[in-house]
């Protein structure tokens, strides 16, 4: 096990307020030697900028960082949503109450973000 994480996921986990558990850098560790051994092995060449294109421009330009109040603490949330596809839902659990919350969007023609829903999941 790495003893110390890259500098860049130090600061991501700082930034949404993740400790560095041990489970979290066990985790990640996995996760880095997977992108390790891909890059090794020569998996990633085929992963260029033509993979990476979507209708209206990069992949990291349909990504967009959307914060939010969790519908049951009011705790800040912060989450990833993907802008290539129209209409979306997933469940996230709140960080801080662990509580399960419902979030959807849908996206504009354009690639626009048009509509973010929150609220509290049922069973």
């Amino acid at each position: 096990m790495r003893t110390n994480l890259p500098k860049a996921l130090r600061a991501l986990l700082k930034k949404h307020g993740c400790r560095q558990t041990a489970d979290v850098r066990s985790a990640l560790d996995d996760f880095i030697d997977f992108l390790e051994g891909e890059r090794a092995s020569g998996l990633g060449d085929e992963t260029d900028s033509e993979d990476l294109a979507v209708a209206g421009g990069n992949l990291d330009d349909r990504i967009s960082e959307q914060s939010f109040p969790c519908p049951h603490c009011g705790a800040p949330i912060s989450m990833l949503v993907d802008l290539s596809i129209s209409d979306q839902a997933q469940i996230e659990d709140c960080e801080v109450c662990c509580r399960p919350i419902a979030v959807r969007w849908t996206v504009d023609e354009d690639g626009a973000l048009k509509d973010l829903r929150v609220d509290p999941a049922t069973d």
